[in-house]
């Protein structure tokens, strides 16, 4: 995860541990978070070549609002009123997964491979014609596509935008759901959601 998103999770590094560990026994070990899910830039543009990471720190924002009403929650709280909470961090669970990131990075391969897929030729075309005043050569169009891509995929921007606006489109595809509240008869497990389990124990260095 983004290290944005990591940071209010794990505030304090030596609180959140992992242990993770192989079928056949060969590995076995308990990890601090911080050392196994980080990554920076996540959801940060670099147009320019200069980080901007105001998207993540909206999120971090937004989050920060909710998180003590899900604090809450995991003591065993529950009000009605507190739906939106859960909706809104959900929410951001999803629009910043690695799940999306990766619909993304399959939809920017689609186009690197395919770059007119989906597209009207004749229109590209006559756009090209009025812009450059001549017809595109051979595969012109192509390669105009392609290194548009590769600078969306270089400045990371237009993934940062898709990723904002999937909040908002999941928020709103959340409107007039009810949240049920499930208590999980496992000790140690304090909030699951997103596309996979994302589970937050608290355990000693020492795995215990």
């Amino acid at each position: 995860m983004s290290a944005g998103y990591l940071r209010f999770w794990t505030g304090d590094p030596g609180r959140h541990w992992i242990r993770y560990f192989s079928k056949d026994g060969s590995i076995d070990k308990v990890v601090g978070v911080r050392d196994v899910l980080h990554r920076r830039g996540f959801n940060s543009s670099f147009v320019g070549g200069a980080e901007d990471d105001n998207l993540e720190q909206f999120f971090a924002t937004v989050e920060q609002s909710v998180l003590p009403i899900i604090g809450r929650i995991v003591d065993g709280g529950w009000e009605p009123e507190w739906q939106m909470e859960v909706k809104v961090l959900a929410a951001l669970h999803l629009a910043r997964s690695f799940r999306f990131r990766q619909m993304y990075e399959d939809l920017v391969d689609q186009w690197q491979t395919s770059p007119l897929a989906g597209m009207s030729p004749e229109r590209l075309a006559a756009v090209f014609q009025r812009q450059y005043h001549r017809p595109p050569g051979a595969g012109e169009l192509e390669q105009i596509v392609q290194e548009h891509v590769a600078t969306w995929r270089r400045e990371n921007f237009f993934y940062v935008n898709e990723s904002g606006e999937a909040l908002n489109k999941i928020l709103k595809m959340f409107e007039g759901k009810y949240v049920q509240v499930v208590r999980v008869k496992t000790p140690g497990v304090e909030f699951v959601t997103g596309d996979c389990p994302l589970v937050v124990a608290t355990l000693s260095a020492g795995g215990g």
